[in-house]
Order: structure tokens, then C-alpha cells, then sequence
């Protein structure tokens, strides 16, 4: 489960930095410089989990604008998985109870 306090003040904390990868992203080529932002930014996002968990919502959202994401593909994909995973999620309710 999520800290929602800590999530709200890493969203405050990288606005900024969000803002300027949501418009590197949205260019149709980058220059080296900004290429090299786009990777500074990655690999920040690498030791710090909330900018990882934001970039990740950033590149949904980029991907939803640009119609790159088939959503009743998705809502297809996620019925699977969770069919996949409901008999292990009951086994491991079944092993806590025992």
C-alpha cells in the first residue's frame, strides 16, 4: 500500500521535473542535449521510486494522448491476469487462516 502523504509530496517535489519530461517526451525527435535530459531524468527516476512510480504514470498518460494504448486490449490483459492470479491469491488467503 502506498504512504498517499509521501506520494502527495514527491508529486509537489518533481511537478517540475514531470512537466519537463511530459514535453521532452512529447517532441517528435530530441537533440543530444535533450536526449541527455531524458536520460538524467531515467536515471534519477532509478534510485528514487516515487519519480520511477510518476514517470510511469507520465508514460501512460503520454501514450493514452498519442492513442498508442488499446484500452479494450488492456481491460482484456488485466481480466487475464487476474484470473491467472486468483488461485494463488485464495491459496495464500487458505495458508493465513490455516
Amino acid at each position: 500500500m502506498y504512504d498517499y502523504e509521501a506520494l502527495a509530496a514527491a508529486t509537489q517535489r518533481y511537478r517540475p521535473l514531470l512537466g519537463e519530461y511530459w514535453h521532452l517526451a512529447m517532441e517528435p525527435s530530441l537533440d543530444e542535449a535533450a536526449a541527455d535530459r531524458v536520460e538524467a531524468i531515467l536515471q534519477q527516476a532509478q534510485a528514487d521510486p516515487w519519480l520511477s512510480l510518476l514517470l510511469d504514470e507520465v508514460d501512460y498518460l503520454l501514450a493514452h494522448v498519442q492513442g498508442l494504448l488499446d484500452e479494450d486490449l488492456i481491460a482484456d490483459q488485466q481480466a487475464k491476469l487476474r484470473t491467472l492470479l486468483e488461485p494463488h491469491s485464495n491459496h495464500r488467503l487458505l495458508a493465513v487462516h490455516h
